[in-house]
């Protein structure tokens, strides 16, 4: 089979330009279907509201192109961000939006002029009552060519070559419920669509069925689940590719607080790349909550690829929250992108923190994002962005997080570990061969109030990445800012700050450095 491959930059103007206009469909049907899920069952008992907002943004910089210093060239960049936050929430229907489109230009080079949407979007809807529901989910962002370029963030504008504009999509509708004392059931359906513009890999698309039924009762001696799945994965590179499994665990409480399950499967799968092999997924689990503030769970289990591995463990305190995650899996693009919950992420953080004195999830993440908006501490960094391919991988994921909340000072800290290996031979954006890789980062950030209004703040973030297959290569990032962010009315609120960017790549174009001043003005309509 002869597969073309578009490179980056090698596209003529009418190919992108239907990549530009399918991409906008795509995120109209998005918008549509998340929109058609939530609006029929707003009624007397649903509360909702929509906050239009636009944001302005002038820096100067001394390298606008984020270039190698020989060819550094310094200029303005002003960037105009309208955008809406819509809310619904209600006995059976819950809803989220928030959806930004970035309108950038460049003093001194107009071909660095560009035009990027930025969403992230959800719809929770009870169709039919205790019975059917349906979850959907869209976001759009920046996402990664390459593990060896410039770490984009998913949420904000830049030039880096590296840079890739993604949409991603996911519908999943499901059935749960309970047989008497005896069972607990649910049956679920989740299809995800995941593409790049201008780029290859191609339109990524997964399809899995997670069926399970379990004894009802949390609290028995000796308790049970069985559970089965059927996952494909679909694009032009692969073709197709299937993993099933069936798997049965026996739950044993050693006490009210303290359960340890015995887990034996069984899974089928061509993911490595065909013919399909078969082996049996022994395994074992833990689950302990001393008590409402402190949980941890872990599951161990033998699989195709060799020790997987989830662990879980959660601690707050009145002014501190504290976690740690460790995953060992295989993945692909679709379900990366629309995981609900980033890994050791700043908003997962604070939730857990405010739980107590906050136990309503939409009042609590209301107060996570406004906290963070007060503070001028971003929700993502360059440690959220993740690296296209077309093939499903080996993902180790590991963070070690910690929040820290006082009368005038918000303090977090998050430290990272991530590796990732192609399940054969891996395609990237591009077409070019994604070899493996290692990351390890920190992303750090320290908010002083020095008034009820306003903000003196510092962020720091570096992302250090090798390759494990090839030594010499690599790459360093590291960014620093420092901010004062104010209300300056009930609506509008402002930021001025410094920003230092170094970047250092084994691809001599890939390096440079950047130092900006800059300033944005945000108001909600």
């Amino acid at each position: 089979m002869k597969v073309e491959v578009i490179r980056p930059g090698s596209q003529t103007p009418e190919v992108s330009r239907a990549y530009q206009r399918e991409s906008r469909r795509r995120a109209f049907l998005a918008l549509a279907a998340l929109a058609a899920g939530v609006a029929p069952g707003i009624g007397k008992s649903e509360s909702y509201r929509v906050v239009p907002n636009i944001a302005v943004t002038a820096s100067y910089s001394d390298n606008v192109a984020l270039a190698p210093s020989a060819l550094a060239q310094p200029g303005w960049v002003t960037t105009l961000a309208p955008g809406v936050l819509a809310e619904v929430s209600g006995a059976r229907v819950k809803g989220f939006l928030d959806a930004r489109l970035f309108g950038t230009s460049y003093s001194s080079d107009s071909s660095l002029n560009s035009t990027q949407a930025s969403l992230n979007a959800f719809a929770k809807v009870e169709a039919v009552e205790n019975l059917l529901f349906v979850d959907a989910r869209a976001n759009s962002g920046q996402q990664n060519r390459s593990a060896f370029g410039a770490a984009a963030t998913p949420d904000l504008p830049t030039p880096s070559t590296n840079a890739v504009q993604t949409n991603a999509l996911q519908v999943s509708p499901f059935i749960r419920g309970q047989v008497s004392d005896v069972a607990k059931y649910q049956l679920r359906f989740t299809e995800s669509w995941v593409r790049a513009n201008d780029v290859r890999p191609p339109e990524t698309r997964t399809s899995e069925w997670i069926g399970s039924i379990g004894s009802a009762s949390p609290s028995a001696k000796l308790g049970w689940t069985v559970a089965a799945s059927a996952l494909s994965l679909r694009n032009d590179l692969v073709g197709t590719r299937e993993d099933n499994r069936i798997r049965g665990s026996l739950i044993y409480a050693l006490n009210p607080q303290l359960h340890v399950s015995l887990v034996e499967g069984y899974e089928s799968t061509d993911f490595a790349g065909p013919p399909k092999q078969g082996s049996g997924t022994p395994g074992i689990g833990l689950a302990w909550t001393p008590s409402e503030r402190t949980q941890l769970a872990a599951v161990y289990e033998r699989r195709f690829f060799g020790d997987g591995y989830n662990v879980i463990f959660n601690h707050r305190t009145p002014l501190s929250a504290w976690s740690i995650v460790g995953t060992k899996d295989v993945e692909a693009l679709p379900a990366q992108l629309l995981a609900s919950n980033s890994l050791g992420s700043i908003q997962g953080l604070m939730s857990n923190l405010l739980t107590s004195t906050i136990p309503d999830p939409e009042a609590r993440a209301e107060a996570v994002r406004r906290r963070l908006e007060e503070t001028g501490i971003s929700g993502s960094s360059a440690l959220s962005s993740n690296v296209l391919t077309a093939r499903p991988f080996i993902l180790w994921n590991n963070f070690a997080s910690a929040a820290l909340l006082g009368a005038t000072n918000t303090i977090t800290l998050t430290l990272a570990y991530k590796e990732q290996r192609s399940l054969g031979t891996g395609v990237a954006a591009g077409g070019s061969v994604v070899n493996d890789f290692r990351q390890r980062g920190l992303n750090a950030n320290w908010a002083h109030k020095l008034s009820p209004l306003t903000s003196l703040t510092l962020a720091a973030t570096a992302l250090l990445t090798d390759d494990l297959t090839i030594a010499a290569r690599q790459s360093r990032q590291y960014s620093s800012s420092l901010f004062l962010s104010s209300q300056l009315g009930p609506k509008t609120s402002a930021s001025l700050g410094l920003r230092h960017v170094d970047f250092n790549g084994t691809t001599a174009p890939e390096t440079y450095r950047e130092n900006a001043i800059f300033g944005t003005l945000s108001i909600r309509l």
